[in-house]
């Protein structure tokens, strides 16, 4: 179920509202990460076992999230660059988070200490 959709609706629990904004809490911090063009501000927001998968200006980047960190290192900041959550989806532990940003869809994993990006998907086509 949507956490979004629940919390328009108005009857979203304690806990689901404390789950979206640990959510939210971790986009803030990969956003902070590419608009400041520092991977050592987004890092603590990924899982060391986090993977990247997409598309980036024609080419194909697959595998480790060192990837990206890579990438927003090598780009410097992004000042210009802004990125709004558009939807939130929750199911047990796994939220999929979607984005109007270079990185359009993220798969976030409760660790019970909060929640860590474990999945970013990269679709730059246009």
């Amino acid at each position: 179920m949507s956490t979004s959709a629940i919390a328009v609706r108005g009857t979203a629990s304690q806990s689901e509202l404390q789950d979206y904004d640990a959510i939210v809490n971790v986009m803030n911090r990969y956003n902070e990460g590419v608009r400041t063009g520092s991977s050592a501000m987004m890092k603590p927001a990924f899982h060391e076992a986090a993977t990247l998968f997409g598309y980036i200006e024609g080419k194909l980047l697959a595998g480790s999230i060192q990837m990206l960190f890579d990438w927003v290192d090598g780009n410097g900041s992004s000042n210009d660059k802004q990125s709004r959550i558009v939807s939130v989806a929750v199911h047990q532990t796994i939220a999929v988070v979607g984005e109007a940003s270079l990185v359009p869809s993220h798969q976030l994993v409760s660790n019970g200490l909060g929640s860590c990006c474990s999945d970013s998907q990269v679709n730059q086509c246009w």
